[in-house]
């Protein structure tokens, strides 16, 4: 599963990617979380308000920070 952190570069992408790394670390450590602030990856998924948070491709959010049991619900892992 990969989670990548797009316009991480603000103030809240800087917690959304610190969110991302706790759901990785406390519910499933295979998971590759990436962040990013190229125009090529922000085009590429088209978000419009950073951060934008997508997992395995699919655009979960965009301008507002998860916590870390939210990330959890959308990387569909058991309670």
């Amino acid at each position: 599963m990969l989670i990548e952190i797009i316009g991480s570069n603000c103030k809240n992408g800087v917690k959304l990617y610190k969110m991302a790394i706790k759901a990785a670390n406390k519910y499933n450590p295979n998971v590759k979380v990436l962040k990013s602030d190229a125009p090529s990856s922000i085009k590429k998924y088209n978000i419009k308000n950073k951060p934008g948070l997508v997992i395995d491709g699919q655009i979960i959010c965009q301008g507002i920070v998860l916590t870390d049991k939210m990330i959890k619900n959308y990387m569909q892992l058991p309670s």
